[in-house]
């Protein structure tokens, strides 16, 4: 058999990746020296390291010599301040904000520049960390994963992260009817309305209808970027409402129906602008 490409198309390469040998190859193509972790349990050893040359990503392979079980560090330079996935819950590492993604939702995160390739049902564990940004990707669950950033990062991870100073204790109640909730949740189930998984859009809605109780005509009052998820355990969120223009400052947020990524998230309160 031969490949040959069709007339009038050009490959192209989305994610090119270099097979390193050591971490200085990986230090002259990324920029920067990996972190090579020491606590990694005794049965896993490391099978392969490549650097995603594009987006200077480093990538470390690990598995274990029967092939029963394997995990992906990724590792680069945190490019900003660090924003987990409006959909993953919130957990903690010290000081640290991690984001656990049960499983892994397209390649946001670290993988937003990214192509590594990941298994379906993939979770993963994200956090930046003295400048640079890793994430912890496997199949297995998240104990085995959170266990594995702790050997990394020596810092016990709390899952769900403690309520701290997010209290969910809203000051205005939001009423709701459970019958159309239900019938809301069957609607995403069948595919429309695929936005009400996402606690930061329902918010957007939510105070879009505060500003314009007539009906939203045309782009939202207020962009998505200014709804910040601060507190998300997979069954009550709180969203952050960041702009000037906003009459309600956080809009609290609750899965009645189901508390896992296919459970729609339904406004039950919220604390308006002082």
């Amino acid at each position: 058999m031969t490949y040959q490409l069709p007339h009038g198309y050009t490959e192209v390469d989305t994610h090119p990746e270099q097979i390193v040998f050591s971490g200085d190859e990986a230090r002259q193509l990324a920029g920067f020296s990996p972190v090579i972790p020491e606590g990694i349990p005794a049965d896993f050893v490391l099978q392969s390291m490549a650097v995603e040359t594009d987006h200077r990503i480093i990538k470390l392979q690990y598995g274990t010599l029967d092939g029963s079980k394997a995990f992906t560090l990724l590792q680069r330079e945190a490019l900003q301040a660090f924003k987990p996935v409006p959909r993953a819950t919130l957990g903690k590492m010290g000081d640290r904000i991690v984001e656990i993604q049960l499983p892994l939702q397209g390649r946001e995160g670290v993988l937003s520049g990214g192509g590594a390739a990941v298994a379906a049902e993939a979770n993963s564990i994200r956090w930046i960390e003295e400048g640079f940004e890793f994430a912890v990707i496997g199949t297995q669950g998240i104990k085995d994963l959170a266990s594995l950033a702790q050997d990394i990062t020596g810092t016990v991870l709390e899952i769900p992260m403690g309520s701290g100073e997010f209290t969910f204790n809203p000051k205005v109640v939001v009423p709701y009817d459970i019958e159309t909730v239900k019938n809301e949740q069957r609607s995403v189930d069948e595919g429309h309305s695929p936005w009400k998984l996402d606690p930061a859009f329902v918010s957007q809605v939510f105070v879009g209808l505060k500003l314009s109780p007539g009906g939203i005509q045309g782009d939202y009052p207020i962009a998505y970027e200014a709804f910040k998820v601060v507190s998300n355990n997979s069954s009550q969120a709180i969203v952050e409402v960041q702009s000037d223009k906003s009459p309600v400052a956080r809009v609290y947020l609750k899965r009645l129906i189901r508390q896992d990524l296919t459970g729609i998230w339904t406004v039950v309160g919220y604390d308006p602008v002082s």
